[in-house]
């Protein structure tokens, strides 16, 4: 597999909302960042439509900012989005993800969820 397929490894959809499953090399990342473990990652993962809890919501907010859909900064970068949307989650609102505008900290990842993200 080669580095241009390096973020969208699989996605994981249910309904309205989905938590990315990235590649090692992200994973461990944000697992490390965030201090969630393993056990909850494969759990959120088998269910990304329960409510996050604080260090779920720090992990799945590296995996947002790792994927570029978030910026270093916590703009919601919505030209990301729609490539997101066009292959592989077509029911994310758009227009809505542009009225959040940002998620500044990582309890804020909820907000997305009105957005079916």
């Amino acid at each position: 597999m080669g580095p241009t397929i390096l973020l969208f490894v699989a996605l994981v959809i249910m309904t309205n909302a989905y938590v990315p499953n990235v590649n090692d090399k992200i994973r461990n990342f944000c697992i490390d960042d965030s201090g969630v473990s393993v056990e909850m990652v494969e759990n959120l993962l088998a269910n990304p439509e329960k409510d996050l809890i604080d260090v779920e919501s720090c992990y799945v907010h590296c995996i947002f900012t790792e994927m570029g859909l978030l910026s270093e900064n916590g703009n919601v970068e919505i030209e990301n989005f729609e490539s997101l949307k066009a292959s592989e989650a077509p029911y994310i609102d758009l227009n809505c993800l542009d009225k959040i505008k940002s998620i500044d900290n990582c309890c804020e990842m909820m907000l997305l969820r009105a957005c079916h993200v």
